[in-house]
């Protein structure tokens, strides 16, 4: 059933704000102390952290061989190696850019600031933008075919086609619901409040 909790696991650092996955592992941003990246594996057991040169908590996308990084405070979306060094970076296309997500070609960006979700190309040239469903994107996952967002002023999880529209919906089983992403067969949820991430069926 949509949004049924699959695994739930206890987040290995307080207050999980960015998730992404590799294939293999998970990785997620923290908003305490330096502000580390964390690479765990599926049962939420730390394999390594990273201290990169963006200084604050955001989200994450990964493309296959690069992570992408955007922040509350930074003004760019940063390209990192696996390792926290920047690559590259462009101007983020609004403020608060707290959701990331690759479908295999471009980025999506989603705005807490402008509550629009954007498809970039990957040397920061906007190509469309629309309305998110609802205040606060947070977390944004890309399944193949479809984009999934959350926000969490809705306390939902919506399925959108790549305009933008409202294919359905389901509860979030996350108070405080932050990063989002795909790992080929379900969805996995990082909570802000409860140092929670969560594996959930779509």
């Amino acid at each position: 059933m949509s949004g049924e909790v699959v695994k739930e696991l206890a987040s290995p650092i307080n207050y999980p704000a960015g998730l992404t996955f590799d294939g293999r592992h998970l990785w997620i941003t923290f908003d305490v102390g330096l502000n580390p990246f964390c690479q765990i594996d599926l049962d939420g057991n730390i394999i390594k952290n990273l201290l990169p040169q963006p200084n604050a908590a955001g989200a994450l996308a990964f493309d296959g061989k690069y992570l992408w990084y955007s922040s509350w405070s930074d003004l760019e979306i940063f390209r990192l190696d696996l390792n926290g060094n920047v690559i590259s970076s462009f101007p983020r296309p609004a403020a608060n850019c707290v959701g990331l997500a690759f479908d295999g070609k471009y980025l999506w960006v989603s705005s807490c600031g402008t509550t629009r979700i954007y498809q970039m190309l990957l040397d920061g040239t906007v190509i469309k933008s629309f309305v998110a469903p609802a205040a606060n994107p947070e977390g944004l996952a890309f399944d193949g075919k479809h984009l999934y967002c959350n926000c969490w002023s809705s306390g939902f999880v919506w399925q959108l086609d790549l305009d933008g529209n409202v294919i359905r919906s389901f509860p979030s089983p996350s108070v405080s619901a932050a990063g989002l992403v795909f790992d080929g067969r379900n969805l996995w949820l990082c909570d802000y409040s409860v140092h929670k991430i969560y594996q959930i069926a779509i």
